[in-house]
């Protein structure tokens, strides 16, 4: 295919000008051959400022609607409780009352150190943030199931075994190790009801009320 190398400069350089220098060139040119070739680059030039052009306004289009759009509120997820089995840890999070969240509409943001998490919900955005886990986890494989009021996350640990502690500074926090979840389990619940409006309250308070009638603790 025959090209006319010293026309074909960079297209995010070209100008009108450039055209109108083409087709200066196609004015004075006598041999057809020469005049095929010259238009053929011409319309090929042609067409892909027209495409520069148009992803540009794209781009510019979309900048405007991300600048003009509403902010979404984030709020931290500060309630949660976990357990484990030898392959897997559960984490159960509450959802702050911002229920409810959109089943399918989470992003994770985190690695294998780290556990992130984003919710969407009408209210904005929930976000579950735990820093150095005790050990690794296969971040990829991290699974929500969603509830009423809580989020049920499934954590694939990279190897088998027990965690004393879910994160590494719990580790001699205060000269103890507490291996029982459930007694954060318990903690998460006192918060739900510190936190949760009159029909969660009426909920957790006969469930924990059930629960220190056969010999647990209240709220």
């Amino acid at each position: 295919k025959a090209t006319v190398s010293v026309l074909y400069w960079s297209i995010f350089h070209m100008s009108a000008d450039d055209i109108k220098e083409i087709d200066g060139l196609l004015a004075a040119v006598k041999s057809s051959r020469v005049r095929r070739v010259l238009e053929a680059e011409k319309q090929c030039i042609e067409e892909e400022l027209e495409a520069v052009r148009k992803r540009e306004e794209r781009e510019r289009a979309r900048a405007a609607a991300e600048a003009s759009a509403p902010k979404k509120a984030v709020k931290m997820v500060s309630t949660y409780s976990w357990e484990q089995k030898p392959g897997f840890l559960k984490i159960r999070a509450s959802d702050q009352g911002w229920g409810p969240l959109q089943e399918g509409c989470q992003t994770l943001v985190g690695n294998d150190d780290n556990l992130e998490i984003d919710f969407a919900s009408e209210k904005g955005v929930l976000k579950l943030k735990i820093e150095h886990l005790e050990k690794p986890i296969n971040h990829g494989k991290v699974t929500c199931r969603f509830k009423k009021d809580y989020v049920l996350i499934t954590v694939p640990k990279q190897t088998e075994g027990t965690w004393v502690n879910l994160k590494e500074s719990d580790i001699g926090r205060g000269g103890k190790k507490d291996a029982d979840p459930s007694n954060a389990l318990m903690d998460m619940m006192k918060n739900m009801y510190n936190d949760g409006n009159d029909e969660m309250k009426r909920t957790i308070g006969k469930a924990m009320a059930e629960s220190a009638a056969k010999g647990g603790m209240g709220p």
